[in-house]
């Protein structure tokens, strides 16, 4: 089993914005690592999922990134 990650979203975010190419990949990937449980959000985010609304659709949501 792998370790979860935990870290702050402006971190995740920060780290993403440095291997993404765009700001939708970002969302998308940052939207499946938590969602999915890889990554646990701690300090203002702590415990949270990311609910996007209906009119808003990322290819990367059933995605699983190594870690």
């Amino acid at each position: 089993m792998r370790a979860q990650i935990t870290c702050t979203l402006l971190d995740l975010v920060w780290t993403l914005n440095k291997l993404a190419d765009d700001d939708r990949k970002v969302v998308g990937i940052a939207v499946a690592l938590v969602n999915s449980g890889q990554v646990r959000l701690c300090g203002n985010f702590a415990g949270a999922k990311i609910k996007l609304p209906s009119t808003v659709s990322l290819d990367f949501q059933r995605t699983t990134y190594p870690g």
